[in-house]
């Protein structure tokens, strides 16, 4: 049975059947109840939290398209971060009233106060709370912005985010590259769209900071974009695709002027 696919209903009658299993294997081998219930205890916790939550089953979706609309539309979409419940219920107002496409952004931080389970149900109700206000197919996006390490991608990935940010800009670059090839090879398999940084500005961004800042070297932009070109290459798909999957955030002064 593939966990990642079942839903709750299904992860009900699993957890009964492995329950059933464990109790008369434990009890042969003279176990004590009190034994038998913390390895099922176990077994179960391993069940909910090994399963994935996809951002499509949530009705958000990612960056890709609509990227793609406002380039041609020659507009720009709001990307908002917020930490609670009426912060949220204000951005998807103003969203349905302007008729426009979200961006909702949570950093690191802002996930952990909220809860990541709970976090999850908001997103979800923000897209029905849009349908509310008359919006019929709302379209919002679940992002993590700055997310420093491979694992905290990935945990959004699995609970629901539909687009992640991978800030490997504090790494040496040839780390940095690394570090975001190795999220957007995860993110794609789950049609999850990543945005990536060079280039560093002094300050504080979460938990990623720096005491100085440096300019992105058009150069690396290059090398960068090639590596993971590549990576779409060798998993058979078109390169073309690049442009659809990854945003690149970078700080430069020829993007200034």
């Amino acid at each position: 049975m593939d966990l990642l696919q079942t839903n709750k209903e299904n992860r009900t009658i699993f957890s009964e059947g492995v329950t059933f299993v464990l109790f008369y294997m434990l009890k042969s081998i003279k176990f004590s109840e009190s034994s038998y219930l913390c390895a099922e205890f176990s077994i179960i916790n391993v069940i909910i939290y090994t399963t994935m939550v996809n951002y499509k089953d949530l009705g958000l979706v990612n960056t890709k398209e609509m990227f793609a609309k406002a380039i041609k539309g020659g507009y720009a979409i709001p990307a908002f971060n917020f930490n609670n419940m009426e912060q949220m219920q204000a951005i998807i107002k103003a969203a349905v009233e302007t008729k426009s496409p979200v961006i909702l952004q949570v950093s690191k931080g802002a996930r952990q106060y909220a809860n990541a389970t709970l976090l999850r149900y908001m997103a979800q109700g923000a897209v029905e709370y849009a349908k509310e206000l008359g919006c019929p197919n709302p379209q919002i996006v679940l992002h993590l912005d700055h997310g420093d390490t491979f694992e905290t991608c990935k945990s959004c990935i699995d609970s629901g985010f539909s687009s992640v940010m991978i800030d490997g800009s504090h790494l040496p670059y040839e780390e940095n590259v690394a570090l975001t090839k190795k999220v957007v090879d995860y993110a794609h398999q789950f049609d999850v769209t990543v945005e990536g940084e060079l280039g560093v500005l002094a300050g504080v961004e979460d938990e990623v900071s720096s005491d100085h800042h440096t300019y992105t070297d058009p150069e690396e932009v290059i090398v960068l974009l090639t590596v993971l070109t590549n990576l779409l290459r060798n998993s058979a798909t078109s390169t073309r695709r690049l442009a659809k999957w990854f945003l690149l955030h970078w700080h430069s002064k020829y993007w200034m002027q």
